[in-house]
């Protein structure tokens, strides 16, 4: 009577019973569909890696041309200084050219006015040297004719009436004498220094042609050494311009670097959100 009970209990419950076979194949199944989804979870790991090597190989080559910038902006920062520095030193160097120079001119003026000074000097001594040369002639002439008037009344028979004049002819004879010879004295400092004179007139010119060739040459090279500084400025001027241009572009390329570095870790933070998100699925089911 109790076997009898069981299968109406059974039909009673609504719920077809399994048999061993049915269930070993529903195992099976579930054994089969773990396995494909272990499968499944095996690829999606694999297509993470394989998309996720890319974007780091990315971020890596982000890294260093990150690094390779900074390390051009700061020898670039270098190269600016000392463009500057450089800069600064031809202008001292020009400024020190330009003075010297400017003093060159102005020792050459004193110079030509000293020159022009002894020229004045020397044109009046020897105007003076030519008035008494002239003065000096017309005495001797005289002095002369007066001696040969006094020689031949000397020569001439005596008379009493002579003798004051023969006197006064030996005064003036001496006092010619004394005068020339007082003239001489004059004369011979004045051709002292006018020869002198001379002598500096010509030293002067020596050193005025000295100094002009001198200044020819310094200006010369003033002129040389200024287009040179001219040209090395602008140079420079261009190296600094070129400069701030690679400096703008490094500026430019560190800051879309980060902007790619951004995007690929906000892309790994995506990749990392789905795996766990996958792994949390696998660990539900």
């Amino acid at each position: 009577m109790g076997a009898e009970e069981a299968p109406a209990g059974a039909e009673g419950s609504g719920q077809p019973s399994l048999s061993l076979e049915e269930l070993g194949d529903r195992f099976q199944e579930c054994i089969e569909a773990v396995a494909r989804l272990e499968q499944e979870r095996d690829e999606l790991i694999r297509e993470l890696s394989r998309l996720r090597e890319p974007a780091l190989q990315e971020i890596r080559r982000a890294h260093e041309e990150i690094l390779a910038a900074h390390r051009l902006l700061a020898k670039a920062e270098l190269e600016r200084d000392n463009l500057r520095d450089e800069m600064g030193q031809v202008k001292r160097q020009l400024f020190k050219v330009t003075r010297e120079c400017v003093a060159c001119e102005y020792r050459l003026q004193r110079q030509r006015q000293e020159l022009g000074q002894a020229a004045a000097a020397r044109g009046e001594l020897e105007g003076r040297a030519g008035q008494l040369s002239e003065e000096l002639a017309r005495l001797r002439e005289s002095c002369g004719k007066e001696a040969e008037a006094a020689r031949q009344r000397l020569e001439a028979p005596p008379d009493s009436r002579d003798v004051p004049f023969l006197q006064e002819s030996r005064r003036l004879s001496a006092a010619l004498a004394s005068l020339l010879h007082a003239l001489r004295d004059a004369l011979r400092p004045l051709q002292a220094e006018a020869a002198r004179l001379r002598r500096c007139n010509g030293s002067l010119e020596e050193q005025m042609a000295l100094a002009k060739r001198k200044r020819d040459e310094e200006v010369r090279q003033y002129r040389e050494q200024v287009e040179e500084l001219e040209e090395r400025l602008k140079e420079l001027k261009n190296g600094v311009q070129l400069q701030q241009r690679k400096n703008q572009e490094l500026q430019e390329l560190r800051s879309s670097l980060h902007q790619e570095l951004s995007i690929y870790k906000g892309c790994l933070e995506t990749y990392g959100h789905l795996c766990k998100s996958e792994g949390k699925a696998e660990q539900e089911y």
